[in-house]
């Protein structure tokens, strides 16, 4: 297992009561998660965060169609005011542009709320441990979108060295930064550092964006 020791901590907002309540019941019955504190919208959330009543979670669990302000909206102001915070959105919608746009905004995983309960506990466990979790099915549709814009590896204008391309293709095998140190040979402030220069280059957000970056452009295979 390679979760953390200590229970992950995870608030939710969801305007369905019913589905945030059984979220709720989900974390509080699990051994690996620890719930922080369920919302009905995001204000709520953000004035909780701010006035001390909620614990800042790792992961927030967040509907995409909040009724006042979006889950777009929402993942914006919290990568602003508390960007240590993961974001996870959950949406009856699967379009691709749709999950281009939260991942662009910062999201660390999108998930379909039709997903099975194993999916939603990987995608917990991952992001925790990585900061993204992009399925099979989002993957593909990330090189589609790439292919329809015509880019690919070959053509790669970002400036974008090799060694940057050996971390890109680590991280998205879902190697830790001290898992990618020892595969290169190098220390992991090195590999901190090449992070964070393909997140300049390539315009992300987190590591979920140099993912999708990386699919798109054909930097590894779906």
């Amino acid at each position: 297992m390679f979760w953390k020791s200590e229970n992950i901590k995870v608030a939710v907002v969801d305007h369905q009561r019913i589905f945030r309540q059984l979220l709720e019941v989900f974390f509080k019955k699990s051994s690996e998660f620890e719930l922080v504190g369920g919302f009905g919208c995001g204000a709520s959330f953000i004035e909780s965060l701010r006035n001390g009543s909620c614990e800042i979670p790792e992961i927030a669990i967040i509907d995409f169609d909040l009724p006042e302000a979006s889950g777009k909206e929402l993942t914006l102001t919290l990568k602003t005011l508390f960007p240590k915070i993961k974001v996870i959105v959950l949406s009856m919608r699967h379009y691709g542009y749709v999950i281009a746009e939260m991942i662009d905004s910062g999201v660390a995983s999108f998930l379909e709320k039709s997903c099975g309960v194993e999916e939603f506990r990987l995608a917990l466990q991952s992001v925790a441990k990585t900061g993204y979790y992009l399925n099979e099915q989002i993957l593909t549709t990330m090189r589609e979108i790439g292919n329809s814009d015509r880019r690919s590896k070959m053509n790669n204008t970002d400036g974008i060295t090799i060694r940057e391309t050996e971390v890109l293709e680590y991280i998205c095998e879902e190697l830790t930064n001290a898992e990618i140190a020892e595969r290169l040979h190098l220390s992991v402030r090195t590999v901190d550092g090449h992070r964070k220069n393909l997140l300049l280059k390539t315009n992300s957000r987190n590591t979920a964006g140099l993912v999708m970056y990386a699919v798109k452009n054909n930097f590894v295979k779906v």
